[in-house]
């Protein structure tokens, strides 16, 4: 059995070099796990960037959170206590806690963004940070060493399974029947893990794989529609973030305000934002003119 509470002693080292300056760095590398910077950044690389790109990363960071979400539920073991640790960013640090979420969806989101941008200051930054964001989790005393390091290790696994997802994607042709029935059967297959490992219920495994199943419908519409370039000149771009966010804002906050609080309804609403999210932005873009018309160019994935 795990047991993660043999790192005290490193966290009462690392802890030994507390003062101001390293708290607030340590607190603000931890939000750039939190979910309102994922509420941010991604849909800030999808509306303005290559959607054959972005995607695959949406796509292997929100696998990362479900696997995340039931490794935790599955493990079920405490972090910290107060009693014995200084403890910071409290807030950021709820539930089980191996492994580390904020330490796997670093290398995820992190790793798979230096696959697609292949430059070597992407890849200095990924390491970066994601070493700045494993060691926060101990410093803030929200995480036991052995929970960062399942993380990494999970997270490491997870990306060398999108590396080859990545090479298999770019060598078949797109096909949008083929496509649209993965896009609807894989996501609920993941829920097959928790009844094989006959664990108890996943927090936010169902608003997930609804957001997967949204998200993949939504990618498939717009590639279909050649809107797989997603810059807008000047002020267009910033009238397009605006709008997307009030979109996708207003669709969370809405729902919530008229369907009820369940696993099953959290994962209509999820996929009812993934899909505006992924395809309903871009459409609007194109409508009023935020985004610039390109051709059918989506069809291929790069090489």
């Amino acid at each position: 059995m795990l047991d993660p509470t043999s790192g005290y002693g490193l966290i009462h080292w690392v802890q030994g070099f507390s003062g101001p300056f390293l708290d607030a760095v340590f607190v603000n590398a931890s939000r750039l796990g939190n979910e309102t910077f994922y509420w941010i950044f991604l849909p800030l690389l999808y509306w303005l960037g290559d959607r054959r790109k972005v995607f695959p990363v949406v796509l292997v960071l929100f696998i990362s959170f479900f696997l995340n979400d039931f490794a935790k539920n599955l493990f079920d073991l405490p972090r910290p206590s107060t009693e014995q640790v200084r403890v910071l960013f409290a807030e950021s640090g709820t539930g089980p806690g191996f492994p580390s979420g904020h330490a796997q969806n670093a290398v995820v989101l992190w790793g798979a963004l230096a696959m697609e941008v292949r430059r070597w200051w992407m890849t200095l930054l990924a390491v970066v940070l994601t070493v700045v964001i494993s060691v926060s989790r101990i410093y803030l005393g929200l995480h036991f060493p052995l929970d960062v390091i399942g993380g990494l290790v999970l997270g490491a696994v997870i990306l060398m399974g999108y590396s080859v997802f990545r090479r298999i994607s770019r060598s078949m042709q797109p096909s949008p029947l083929r496509d649209a029935l993965l896009a609807l059967a894989l996501p609920p297959a993941l829920l097959l893990l928790p009844w094989l490992a006959r664990s108890g219920p996943m927090t936010m495994g169902g608003a997930f794989v609804g957001f997967l199943m949204g998200a993949g419908i939504g990618y498939l519409a717009c590639r279909e529609g050649g809107m797989m370039e997603g810059r807008s000149p000047g002020w267009r771009a910033v009238a397009k973030v605006l709008l997307g966010f009030a979109v996708v804002l207003g669709l969370r906050e809405g729902t919530r305000m008229v369907v009820p609080d369940t696993a099953l309804a959290d994962a209509a609403r999820y996929a009812f934002i993934g899909f505006a999210a992924l395809w309903g932005v871009p459409w609007l873009g194109r409508l009023l003119g935020l985004e610039s018309r390109g051709g059918r160019q989506g069809r291929r994935y790069p090489r």
